[in-house]
């Protein structure tokens, strides 16, 4: 299955057939005994990017995509690893814990999401730039947006972090004032 896409032979935007595949925490998976190839269907307005819904923590669950209004309750060093997109160069990534007020959750920004939160790359690659930065994000509350997986050195669920906004506070109170 790697070869077809590695040849070439299957690309982004091919309509697939696909026998013998499972369907784990809203991923598609495929084993020696399963089958894809081209599909002569055409299938028209497909809808490529994830949908999340808005939620609180209280109900994520494994594989789910959601859009959370929480707060920074601790932050953790960033940390180096080997990059598996660019041999070579090295990833980094942030641990945080969130909270919205019904329960909070481990988190994990990679690359250009932490720079989301303000930070800059010096203060991403220094731990003397990082810790009083660190400082200013506790209590900071801001959108995040990913998917619930789990963590499998904790065994527990956790959030990967996909995008980070800002709130802006007048369409907030639009948005409470509708809900009333």
């Amino acid at each position: 299955h790697i070869a077809l896409i590695e040849n070439g032979d299957l690309k982004e935007g091919n309509v697939v057939e696909i026998s013998n595949g499972s369907i784990r925490n809203g991923e598609m998976h495929l084993s020696g005994f399963s089958d894809i190839k081209h599909s002569n269907e055409k299938i028209e307005g497909v809808k490529t990017e994830r949908i999340y819904s808005s939620g609180k923590l209280k109900d994520a669950s494994l594989g789910k995509n959601m859009k959370i209004r929480a707060v920074i309750v601790q932050t953790f060093e960033p940390r180096k690893f080997e990059s598996k997109k660019k041999e070579g160069e090295k990833g980094v990534l942030l641990n945080l814990v969130l909270d919205d007020g019904t329960e909070n959750i481990r988190a994990v920004l990679f690359g250009d999401n932490i720079e989301k939160l303000g930070l800059s790359k010096e203060e991403i690659s220094s731990l003397d730039k990082f810790n009083p930065k660190k400082e200013e994000l506790l209590g900071e509350e801001k959108f995040f947006i990913g998917n619930f997986r789990t963590n499998t050195f904790f065994n527990n669920l956790e959030m990967a972090i996909e995008d980070v906004e800002d709130i802006n506070v007048d369409e907030l109170v639009k948005e409470l004032e509708d809900e009333v």
